[in-house]
């Protein structure tokens, strides 16, 4: 299997495709090609005329000890309709989808492990806590925990975010 057939189907980006892997000092970089050759503004305006281009780079999910480095050239249109210049790609493009699954399936593995393994019996005797509220998802789900700071133990875990919470 080609390194590129590989990352293809390991990054699944819709879209676009992988079109070369490089393996560098700053980590792994993987070079995508979008699909569609023509561009569509927000209003609908599509073209294959495009008004300016640049390569950028993002950084993506790490493979184990390696930084993940995204790189794509992104194209502007500019659009009669509009009167504006767009830019064709943001960031949450290629990122969104890796980034969602992310944060649900750690979500998942902390609330089982909290089910399972932490007790609300635990919050009696408590006398020194400390309340964190963590938030994932781009700010919309919410993780609070209580911690005995005399013993530095977890001793209560919620999803949910209220003042009332930590019950």
């Amino acid at each position: 299997m080609r390194v590129t057939t590989a990352f293809n189907e390991m990054l699944a980006i819709p879209g676009a495709t992988v079109a070369d892997v490089s393996f560098t000092p700053e980590g792994v970089v993987v070079g995508l090609r979008r699909r569609a050759k023509v561009l569509t503004c927000p209003c609908g305006f599509r073209t294959r005329a495009t008004y300016d281009s640049s390569i950028r780079r993002w950084r993506h999910l790490d493979l184990g000890a390696c930084r993940l480095l995204l790189e794509s050239e992104i194209r502007q249109l500019e659009c009669p309709r509009c009167k504006r210049v767009r830019t064709r790609a943001s960031r949450q493009d290629h990122h969104r989808p890796a980034a969602a699954h992310l944060g649900e399936a750690v979500a998942n593995i902390v609330m089982r492990v909290v089910a399972d393994k932490i007790d609300d019996s635990r919050l009696d005797d408590l006398y020194r806590i400390g309340v964190d509220e963590i938030s994932y998802r781009k700010g919309h789900r919410y993780l609070t925990v209580v911690a005995d700071h005399e013993t530095g133990t977890a001793r209560w875990c919620g999803s949910r975010r209220a003042r009332t919470t930590p019950s």
